[in-house]
Protein backbone atom coordinates (compact mmCIF):
# COMPACT_ATOMS: atom_id res chain seq x y z
CA UNK A 1 0.00 0.00 0.00
CA UNK A 2 0.64 3.61 -0.42
CA UNK A 3 1.12 3.90 3.43
CA UNK A 4 3.83 1.24 3.73
CA UNK A 5 5.93 2.60 0.74
CA UNK A 6 6.11 5.73 2.28
CA UNK A 7 6.54 4.74 5.92
CA UNK A 8 9.33 2.27 5.13
CA UNK A 9 10.63 2.77 2.07
CA UNK A 10 10.28 6.93 1.88
CA UNK A 11 10.95 7.38 5.12
CA UNK A 12 13.05 4.46 5.52
CA UNK A 13 14.96 5.08 2.97
CA UNK A 14 15.86 8.66 3.80
CA UNK A 15 16.01 7.90 7.31
CA UNK A 16 18.82 5.50 6.44
CA UNK A 17 20.68 7.69 3.86
CA UNK A 18 20.94 10.65 6.19
CA UNK A 19 18.24 12.77 4.20
CA UNK A 20 16.03 14.39 6.68
CA UNK A 21 14.91 17.28 4.46
CA UNK A 22 13.72 14.68 2.01
CA UNK A 23 11.71 12.54 4.44
CA UNK A 24 9.77 15.27 5.56
CA UNK A 25 8.31 16.12 2.27
CA UNK A 26 6.07 12.96 2.84
CA UNK A 27 5.09 14.13 6.36
CA UNK A 28 1.66 15.54 5.16
CA UNK A 29 0.69 13.16 2.90
CA UNK A 30 1.76 10.14 5.39
CA UNK A 31 -0.21 11.45 8.05
CA UNK A 32 -3.12 12.12 6.02
CA UNK A 33 -3.19 8.41 5.02
CA UNK A 34 -2.57 7.98 8.71
CA UNK A 35 -5.52 9.31 9.59
CA UNK A 36 -7.51 6.28 8.48
CA UNK A 37 -7.83 3.56 11.50
CA UNK A 38 -8.19 -0.01 9.49
CA UNK A 39 -4.02 1.47 8.57
CA UNK A 40 -3.11 1.67 12.56
CA UNK A 41 -0.39 -0.99 12.44
CA UNK A 42 1.87 1.45 10.28
CA UNK A 43 0.96 4.78 12.34
CA UNK A 44 3.94 3.77 14.85
CA UNK A 45 6.70 4.04 12.29
CA UNK A 46 5.46 7.05 10.88
CA UNK A 47 5.61 8.92 14.25
CA UNK A 48 9.18 7.21 14.77
CA UNK A 49 9.88 8.63 11.02
CA UNK A 50 8.28 12.00 11.32
CA UNK A 51 10.29 11.98 14.66
CA UNK A 52 13.21 11.84 13.94
CA UNK A 53 13.18 14.23 10.69
CA UNK A 54 11.50 16.77 13.41
CA UNK A 55 14.42 16.17 15.68
CA UNK A 56 16.87 16.50 12.97
CA UNK A 57 15.26 19.76 10.65
CA UNK A 58 13.96 22.07 13.54
CA UNK A 59 12.95 20.43 17.13
CA UNK A 60 14.85 18.78 18.96
CA UNK A 61 12.21 18.01 21.78
CA UNK A 62 9.27 17.26 19.70
CA UNK A 63 10.72 14.98 17.78
CA UNK A 64 12.01 12.78 20.66
CA UNK A 65 7.92 13.01 22.10
CA UNK A 66 7.03 11.61 18.42
CA UNK A 67 9.89 9.35 18.54
CA UNK A 68 8.43 8.08 22.32
CA UNK A 69 4.85 8.05 20.79
CA UNK A 70 5.58 5.78 17.79
CA UNK A 71 7.69 3.00 20.61
CA UNK A 72 4.73 3.48 22.91
CA UNK A 73 2.06 3.00 20.33
CA UNK A 74 4.20 -0.59 19.02
CA UNK A 75 4.58 -1.96 22.52
CA UNK A 76 0.97 -1.28 22.85
CA UNK A 77 0.18 -3.45 20.17
CA UNK A 78 2.50 -6.12 21.45
CA UNK A 79 4.87 -5.73 18.66
CA UNK A 80 8.80 -6.48 19.34
CA UNK A 81 9.98 -7.22 16.04
CA UNK A 82 11.55 -3.99 14.87
CA UNK A 83 11.95 -1.93 17.85
CA UNK A 84 15.11 -1.99 17.73
CA UNK A 85 14.81 -0.29 14.57
CA UNK A 86 12.95 2.27 16.31
CA UNK A 87 15.15 2.67 19.22
CA UNK A 88 18.16 4.09 16.67
CA UNK A 89 17.03 7.43 16.29
CA UNK A 90 15.86 7.88 19.04
CA UNK A 91 18.77 7.07 20.67
CA UNK A 92 20.82 9.30 18.62
CA UNK A 93 18.19 12.09 19.68
CA UNK A 94 18.85 11.52 23.21
CA UNK A 95 22.31 11.48 22.84
CA UNK A 96 22.29 14.91 21.08
CA UNK A 97 19.73 16.17 23.81
CA UNK A 98 22.48 15.57 26.19
CA UNK A 99 19.71 12.38 27.36
CA UNK A 100 22.18 10.41 28.22
CA UNK A 101 20.56 8.00 31.04
CA UNK A 102 17.50 7.53 28.62
CA UNK A 103 20.20 6.78 25.83
CA UNK A 104 21.83 4.33 28.08
CA UNK A 105 18.50 2.55 28.96
CA UNK A 106 17.33 2.54 25.45
CA UNK A 107 20.61 1.13 24.18
CA UNK A 108 20.17 -1.68 27.08
CA UNK A 109 17.00 -2.98 26.15
CA UNK A 110 17.34 -3.11 22.53
CA UNK A 111 21.11 -5.14 23.29
CA UNK A 112 18.53 -7.57 25.50
CA UNK A 113 15.96 -7.63 23.11
CA UNK A 114 18.78 -8.70 20.22
CA UNK A 115 19.63 -11.82 22.31
CA UNK A 116 15.79 -12.14 23.11
CA UNK A 117 14.73 -12.21 19.13
CA UNK A 118 17.66 -12.95 17.41
CA UNK A 119 17.35 -9.38 15.32
CA UNK A 120 20.46 -8.88 15.16
CA UNK A 121 20.04 -5.43 11.95
CA UNK A 122 21.54 -3.06 14.09
CA UNK A 123 23.23 -4.89 16.96
CA UNK A 124 26.82 -3.12 15.90
CA UNK A 125 25.35 -0.05 16.13
CA UNK A 126 24.08 -0.49 19.50
CA UNK A 127 27.54 -2.52 20.72
CA UNK A 128 29.48 0.87 19.46
CA UNK A 129 26.85 2.90 21.12
CA UNK A 130 26.81 0.72 24.54
CA UNK A 131 30.72 1.42 24.35
CA UNK A 132 30.47 4.85 23.54
CA UNK A 133 27.98 5.67 26.38
CA UNK A 134 29.02 3.17 29.25
CA UNK A 135 26.03 1.26 29.03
Amino acid sequence: SLIFALTLGAYGYHWLAGGPEEAETYAAELAGLMADESLAALHPWGLVFQGWARAELDDLDEGIAMMEAGVAMWRDMGAVSGLTCQFVPLVHAYIRGGRLDKARTVVREALALIEQTGERLFEREFLELARRLGA
